[in-house]
């Protein structure tokens, strides 16, 4: 990390006060595909709080054809799936 801060402030690239700022991205496990990834969607109509990948929210919206008002049905539950928070 130090030596891309260097690389950065020798480029000036970034202000100082937004090189103290970084640091290193945080690597989320998906609980479906086991995938490590950024940003995670909580559903919020799952019984057990299922927590999955923006790619596997995704894939399951593209390949549900039911209904507009819900984007698909929980794998691990079979809610309806209505909204999800992304963390």
């Amino acid at each position: 990390m130090e030596d891309i801060k260097k690389f950065i402030t020798h480029y000036k690239l970034f202000s100082k006060k937004e090189i103290e700022t970084l640091k290193y991205s945080l690597i989320n496990k998906c609980n479906l595909c086991n995938c490590d990834c950024g940003s995670l969607a909580k559903l919020n109509e799952c019984n057990k709080y299922n927590i999955i990948c923006l790619n596997c929210l995704d894939s399951f919206h593209d390949n549900y054809n039911k209904n507009n008002k819900e984007l698909f049905k929980c794998i691990c539950c079979d809610n309806h799936i209505y909204s999800y928070e992304i963390i």
